[in-house]
């Protein structure tokens, strides 16, 4: 039977009263807080075994100094990952029986998860973003920093999680909470405007913030914003998910930059200072140019069904 309801329309299927949505929210909360367990116990175990005291423990932890904390950044990677699989499990597992409906409808319209739209995204952005970021930094401000045996474990790693740590962000916001908040506005720009918002804020404790917020805070809009817009244009995640998939890992493996929420050994890296300058252009263009060819393949209209 086709699905006559548009994805964001897809809340009207199961149970959703109130405080069904107060049980998903807290069980999210509660399965992120539980993933950040490895993490925290592994960081605590560093503390006692290099015996560092608790004013320098801090100072680590929020300039993020693994060196001094004797970790690499592969295994730090992993254990920032580890932390969305357990949020994972509860938005397909736990959310849909709470609210009676398939994990699938907080994802797509469309019957199964389409994996050809997945893997477009992330191409289109990923060959985007090694042009375009390339072309706009200079020589002199990133350095190449290949080492086979750091990098091997970080691809499969990456490979492996960053889908899921993605997943876990798109359908939460632009799933999830998205198709909520319609049931309330009923109406799609005004609901796109705050997801776009709600994305954007939720990074704000980001390092990257500190170093430039008026800056960085209006690539994270733009990218949430085009997110959200191709959401409701194409009636699901899979490009969305793909598209972010691309970006995380193109940080993660090709250009990683120090100072910010995601330092690893990838192939090239760079600083924060040097980003900050081309961020919000890189994301304006990369955003304009991947929109673009995502339309005329999809053909798209620009006014929401």
């Amino acid at each position: 039977m086709k699905n006559t309801h548009t994805f964001i329309e897809q809340a009207e299927k199961g149970d959703n009263r109130w405080w069904k949505y107060l049980l998903s929210i807290l069980t999210i909360l509660i399965s992120f807080v539980l993933g950040q367990l490895p993490i925290t116990f592994f960081l605590y175990y560093k503390k006692e075994a290099l015996k560092i005291n608790d004013q320098e423990f801090i100072e680590y932890i929020e300039s993020a100094n693994l060196t001094a904390m004797d970790i690499s950044e592969t295994t730090f990677f992993l254990l920032l990952l580890i932390t969305f699989t357990f949020v994972f499990v509860a938005m397909i597992w736990l959310i849909p029986i709470i609210h009676k409906r398939t994990s699938l409808s907080f994802i797509t319209r469309r019957s199964t998860f389409d994996f050809k739209r997945f893997f477009f995204g992330l191409s289109i952005w990923f060959v985007l973003a090694f042009v375009f970021i390339f072309l706009l930094l200079s020589s002199d401000q990133y350095t190449y920093n290949f080492d086979v045996n750091s990098f091997v474990p970080l691809a499969i790693i990456a490979i492996l999680l960053v889908p899921i740590q993605v997943s876990v962000e798109e359908i939460v916001y632009r799933g999830f909470l998205m198709q909520g908040i319609y049931r309330i506005t009923r109406n799609k720009w005004l609901t796109l405007i705050i997801i776009t918002l709600l994305f954007a804020l939720s990074h704000i404790l980001n390092p990257e913030f500190q170093s430039g917020f008026l800056t960085i805070i209006p690539a994270y809009l733009i990218f949430s914003f085009t997110m959200g817009y191709i959401t409701l244009l194409d009636h699901g995640l899979e490009i969305p998910i793909g598209i972010h998939a691309g970006n995380n890992l193109f940080v993660a493996l090709i250009l990683s930059a120090s100072g910010t929420s995601v330092l690893t050994p990838s192939l090239f890296k760079t600083d924060i200072e040097s980003l900050i300058e081309i961020l919000p252009f890189l994301f304006i263009l990369i955003s304009l140019l991947s929109f673009t060819v995502l339309k005329l393949i999809y053909k798209w209209k620009f006014k929401f069904e």
